[in-house]
């Protein structure tokens, strides 16, 4: 025996009295199924029938329902919570209605055989292509992707979109590279959640561990900030193990602030200690791409640079550091070069 809880037409709870049931169905009358409904006792459904009368899914509600493969999301539904498809990893396709306007990016998250939404031709909200990628209407920016589209890929070309969600590429353990084409203008937080992979975008093949924290702005330069504050945060923490990633690093770091003219406060104060890192490191490869760049050693720095790579007896790349005042900064006389 199986029951519902709840009030107002609303569900709060199912709950199985006695046994296990594979095949379910909501009573019509029902207009929501509120946050986490089979989260505790959903684990052997196999099929749901949902009424016509339902309009909200809510959070986490099928998350439990391990073994769920069918089911049909009724014409007048209007919304879909926070994972509440979660973990439903033996559901393979999901139909979008014609009044569905609300899916939150995380609803299909780790559903890993799903091989494709189908959207209602009639729905104004939301389109699907023959790959059954979600998209919006306009086909602009991509909601999510079907595990099962990219699972045994090790490469990945987006289509030629503005925008990508977030979490769409969640836990893609075979991809080796995803492709993203130059229309797109930014790209949400957490899109490559637990990616193990590449990313191509502008032409540069960026970690995807540095993308973790993408936040929509200026491409080139979010790349670059991305970067360097990992950059930065690796020499701070004298954690060379990643290092290896250096000349892609410099090269999106020289490619991003090729016109920009002057640090803030902390990124300023960010790059005088990494250049003292490169001193302790004798890092002259690494010292000679931060002074080509010109906008991470300034007059505001490079004094107390070559006076720590003094301290240090660091005298090759002191003479790096005092060359490039005298050529890009200048001293005010010479009692001052001689000073340093």
């Amino acid at each position: 025996m199986s029951e519902f809880f709840g009030r107002e037409n609303k569900i709060t709870r199912y709950s199985v009295m006695d046994g296990f049931r594979t095949c379910i169905q909501v009573p019509e009358g029902i207009v929501a199924l509120k946050d986490g409904v089979f989260l505790e006792d959903g684990c052997h459904i196999e099929k749901i029938i949902l009424p016509e009368s339902l309009l909200s899914i809510g959070r986490a509600c099928f998350s439990g329902c391990s073994h769920l493969k069918e089911i049909v999301l009724p014409e007048n539904l209007k919304s879909i919570g926070s994972s509440a498809f979660y973990n439903c990893a033996n559901l393979k396709k999901i139909n979008i209605p014609k009044n569905l306007s609300f899916i939150d990016k995380m609803a299909f998250m780790n559903c890993t055989n799903l091989t494709a939404f189908e959207v209602d031709k009639d729905n104004p909200y939301f389109a699907s292509d023959e790959n059954g990628i979600l998209y919006d209407k306009n086909f602009e920016t991509i909601i999510a992707v079907p595990r099962k589209f990219y699972a045994e890929k090790k490469e990945l070309i987006l289509p030629e979109v503005k925008a990508i969600e977030k979490y769409v590429f969640d836990s893609c353990e075979h991809l080796e590279r995803i492709v993203i084409p130059e229309s797109i203008s930014e790209v949400q937080k957490d899109t490559f959640y637990h990616a193990c992979c590449s990313v191509v975008w502008h032409g540069l093949e960026v970690p995807v561990f540095i993308m973790l924290n993408a936040i929509g702005e200026n491409v080139k330069r979010h790349i670059a900030s991305v970067y360097m504050n990992y950059l930065f945060r690796l020499l701070s923490k004298k954690d060379f193990k990643l290092m290896h990633y250096y000349d892609v690093e410099i090269s999106v770091i020289q490619k991003a602030y090729e016109n920009v003219t002057e640090l803030n406060a902390s990124q300023l104060k960010a790059s005088t200690q990494a250049m003292m890192d490169f001193i302790d490191k004798n890092n002259c490869e690494m010292t000679e791409a931060f002074l080509d760049m010109k906008i991470f050693v300034t007059q505001d720095n490079i004094d107390e640079i070559i006076r720590y790579a003094i301290e240090q007896k660091n005298y090759e790349i002191q003479l790096m550091l005092t060359e490039y005042k005298q050529k890009h900064i200048g001293y005010q006389d010479i009692a001052e070069k001689l000073k340093l």
